[in-house]
């Protein structure tokens, strides 16, 4: 989990690498308030039961989540 700096919707070779471990990215909203998603969410696992966005008046960023 954390920011990568590197929009998920445009630049496939983060989540090309990480496939490649058997990891995959989750979080499918924009997390920035520029419609970017570089906050992202990877899990090598399926029992995750949510995962969202939420807003921040003190960022660009929008903190991302996931409940187990």
């Amino acid at each position: 989990m954390g920011d990568f700096n590197t929009d998920s919707t445009t630049y496939q070779q983060l989540s090309s690498i990480m496939e490649k471990y058997q990891f995959r990215q989750i979080v499918k909203g924009v997390t920035t308030n520029n419609n970017t998603t570089i906050d992202l969410i990877f899990v090598n696992f399926d029992s995750y039961h949510s995962v969202g966005e939420l807003e921040s008046y003190f960022s660009h960023h929008k903190p991302v989540w996931i409940a187990l």
